[in-house]
């Protein structure tokens, strides 16, 4: 059999060992195998609004003292809290809406103190915090959402109340809704 780059063969473990010619699919496709008699390219689309993404992250040995606000990337791996805005971006790729911000945090704020989680676009802070306050190691901001577009920055900033917990170690997720 020659060689056709525009044709597979493909054995479809039917009875008497059935072959089925498919033509090559396109980016962005699978071989769907249950798909009727025979297999054939699907292509995975998800409904507007639905959740393509969910941008997370942690740190560790942060050392975010009482009274401060320090930036984080969305999607930092383990990468220290900085005083600068910028060197905490990350870029988004599709349009959409980001929303449903969940953050964890190794120690609780105390009695009184809290953290207070915010997500900026492009510098300016947006309509979303996630407040952790006294004993709670959780928090989460699932009312507020912000529309974004291709090219927009992004950057998760925390701020300690006066006298709250030195802030070492928390994780963080929040979901893109492409448009």
């Amino acid at each position: 059999m020659d060689y056709n780059p525009t044709q597979y063969t493909v054995q479809v473990g039917g009875t008497n060992g059935q072959i089925v010619s498919i033509t090559n699919g396109t980016t962005g496709q699978f071989l769907g195998a249950n798909t009727g008699a025979n297999p054939s390219w699907q292509t995975v689309s998800a409904p507007s609004g639905s959740m393509q993404a969910m941008i997370s992250g942690y740190t560790l040995s942060a050392s975010i003292n009482q009274n401060t606000t320090r930036f984080l990337n969305l999607e930092s791996l383990g990468v220290p809290a900085t005083t600068t805005q910028a060197a905490a971006s990350c870029v988004v790729v599709q349009a959409g809406t980001i929303k449903n911000l969940y953050i964890i945090t190794q120690q609780a704020p105390s009695a009184g103190q809290t953290y207070t989680f915010n997500i900026a676009k492009n510098g300016t802070a947006q309509a979303m915090a996630a407040v952790i306050a006294d004993t709670n190691k959780t928090g989460n901001e699932t009312g507020n959402s912000f529309t974004v577009v291709a090219g927009d920055r992004l950057e998760l900033y925390v701020t300690l109340s006066a006298t709250a917990t030195t802030l070492d170690q928390m994780v963080w997720s929040v979901g893109h809704y492409v448009t």
